[in-house]
C-alpha cells in the first residue's frame, strides 16, 4: 500500500512539472493547425471549381472567427470555425505590412484565382490571441495561378519563412 501511494506521489509531481509546458505547446499548435486546415480548404475550393465548371469561393469573417466554402453551381456552403483550434485562433492583420485578411478569395473553373486589389495574390494570416502563449503568426497565400503556400513569421529577422 505504502509503494502505491509513492508511485502515485511521483505521478502526481511529474504531471505537476510537465502540465504547463505541454499546454503551452498544444496552444501553440492550434495556430498551426488552424493554417493547414485553411490551406486544405483552399485546395478543396480550388479542386470544386474545378470539378464542377463553377466558380468556388473562400469568405474570411474576422468578426465571428469563420470561413465559408461555397461552390456556385450548385449553390453549397460548409462553415468553418476558428473556434475548434486551441490557443484561440483568429484571422490577424500581416505583422509586415499591417493588411487585413483577404475578405474573399474566387476560384474559377479553370483553378485560377481572380485578381484581388493586392495585385492578385491573396493572403490570410492567423494568429493565436491567448494568454498563455506568446503570440504566433501563419500566413495562408494563394497566387494568381492557384498555388497555395504557408508561412510562418520569424520574429528574429522580422520576415517570413516558408512552412
Amino acid at each position: 500500500m505504502v509503494e502505491l501511494l509513492v508511485v502515485i506521489a511521483i505521478i502526481g509531481v511529474l504531471t505537476l512539472i510537465t502540465g504547463p509546458p505541454v499546454h503551452r505547446w498544444m496552444e501553440e499548435r492550434g495556430v498551426h493547425e488552424a493554417a493547414v486546415q485553411f490551406a486544405e480548404s483552399m485546395q478543396r475550393a480550388k479542386l470544386l471549381a474545378i470539378r464542377n465548371s463553377a466558380n468556388s469561393t473562400i469568405t474570411v469573417n474576422p468578426a465571428t472567427r469563420q470561413y465559408t466554402i461555397t461552390l456556385n453551381n450548385p449553390v453549397r456552403n460548409e462553415v468553418v470555425s476558428l473556434m475548434d483550434y486551441r490557443g484561440s485562433v483568429v484571422f490577424a492583420n500581416d505583422p509586415n505590412t499591417g493588411a487585413g485578411p483577404a475578405g474573399l478569395i474566387t476560384f474559377t473553373p479553370q483553378g485560377l484565382v481572380l485578381p484581388g486589389a493586392a495585385g492578385g495574390a491573396s493572403s490570410v494570416v492567423l494568429s493565436t490571441n491567448s494568454p498563455v502563449i506568446s503570440q504566433k503568426w501563419y500566413r495562408v497565400s494563394v497566387s494568381v495561378a492557384g498555388g497555395i503556400s504557408i508561412y510562418k513569421w520569424n520574429t528574429n529577422n522580422n520576415r517570413w519563412v516558408n512552412v
